[in-house]
């Protein structure tokens, strides 16, 4: 039953879009404790978790780009956004519009949603290594705080 398959490949791939949103959140907020540390004074960097947990997709990855030295994975998220906001608002409607010929989107596959899964898992992965160092750092900087 291909709407059985195209529904589940969906679901698969906007809860990976979810985990990429909740990676940007981290890598940004713990870049922003890094700067905060790394500020001398009498300079002062404040921030507020909250000003990002609630940040779209959108202004997550712009916040992301400004702070981490891979800008061009920034690009490569921004890519698959059009994929994330079709997943999250059309895809039931194109699936069932589908099966009578009258969807307005452009037609795909299950198997091209798997593609942007595999693509989600990637840059999520990517993420993932890039918080790993800004922890690091930010253990590094705050030893040498005390």
């Amino acid at each position: 039953m291909k709407n059985h398959i195209y529904i589940e490949a969906c679901t698969k791939a906007i809860l990976s879009f979810q985990m990429l949103e909740e990676a940007l959140k981290i890598c940004i907020g713990l870049s922003y404790e890094v700067i905060q540390l790394s500020t001398p004074n009498p300079l002062q960097f404040r921030f507020q978790a909250e000003n990002i947990n609630n940040l779209p997709l959108g202004p997550l990855i712009s916040k992301y780009k400004d702070i981490t030295s891979k800008p061009e994975q920034a690009d490569e998220i921004r890519k698959i956004i059009k994929w994330r906001n079709f997943i999250a608002h059309n895809a039931f409607r194109h699936e069932f519009m589908s099966m009578v010929g009258k969807s307005p989107f452009s037609k795909h596959s299950p198997e091209d949603i798997g593609k942007v899964l595999t693509e989600t898992t990637r840059l999520t992965s990517c993420l993932a290594e890039e918080i790993k160092d800004l922890q690091q750092i930010l253990k590094s900087l705050k030893a040498n705080k005390t």
